[in-house]
């Protein structure tokens, strides 16, 4: 959020500073596990392998 804007209300529910505590934890964990996401998509592409399409998910390589 800007640091200039102070929202006091989201609907009925009051925002507190333990949730803007919250909030930002929960975006820097979001960021750090994109930022590896990414990472590990960029090694794959490196090695020439071919990474699933965005919503599908990786072929089981042990599937019996």
């Amino acid at each position: 959020m800007y640091p200039g804007v102070k929202i006091k209300f989201v609907g009925d529910d009051e925002v507190v500073e333990d949730d803007i505590i919250a909030w930002k934890a929960e975006r820097k964990e979001r960021l750090k596990a994109q930022a590896e996401a990414d990472r590990l998509a960029a090694e794959k592409a490196a090695r020439g392998e071919e990474a699933p399409a965005e919503g599908e998910e990786a072929p089981a390589e042990d599937a019996e």
